[in-house]
């Protein structure tokens, strides 16, 4: 959907990673489009859109889609939180409800990766943090429990990291 040079731009980026190699999904729309799929209730496309920063570029095309993002994430805030918990409740009806599980997949299985994303995703919604922005997580918990994530959310990562190297997958 939309057009403009966005759409016309994303398919060679998109290669130019490929032949890095780096493997990258692909997706593009307007602001208007994702807005659009996310108040009909796509919360795969919320949560990455929760991820959303602007690196590079124009300013006035992010700053409209940050505010309507922000504009729904304050208008259906209970909405979407279940969503983001009932995703999660599938995904570790999937993946194993346990902690202590002798193969646990370090992403998707409970206390993996994705629940760490999974209360970053509510806080943000609960808490109105600034998009993108890691800056004000620490004040929504204790210097103790912060400095706990911190570590967690760092060894989980060099594991998740260790074994996409050893493995040569992905």
């Amino acid at each position: 959907r939309g057009g403009g040079p966005a759409r016309e731009m994303g398919p060679s980026m998109v290669q130019a990673l490929w032949s890095l190699p780096f493997q990258t999904g692909q997706g593009c729309d307007t602001a208007r489009g994702t807005l659009k799929q996310m108040e009909e209730g796509e919360i795969n496309i919320f949560t990455s859109a929760l991820e959303s920063r602007i690196i590079a570029g124009h300013p006035e095309i992010y700053i409209p889609f940050r505010e309507g993002l922000l504009a729904l994430m304050r208008s259906g805030r209970k909405e979407i939180a279940e969503r983001v918990i009932a995703q999660r409740a599938k995904r570790l009806s999937q993946y194993g409800e346990s902690l202590h599980v002798k193969e646990p997949n370090v992403k998707e299985t409970a206390g993996g990766l994705r629940d760490y994303h999974t209360a970053r995703w509510l806080l943000c919604l609960l808490h109105d943090i600034p998009l993108g922005s890691r800056s004000d997580l620490p004040a929504l918990v204790s210097r103790e429990g912060w400095l706990s994530l911190k570590s967690g959310l760092a060894f989980l990562t060099r594991v998740r990291n260790q074994m996409h190297l050893e493995s040569g997958k992905r």
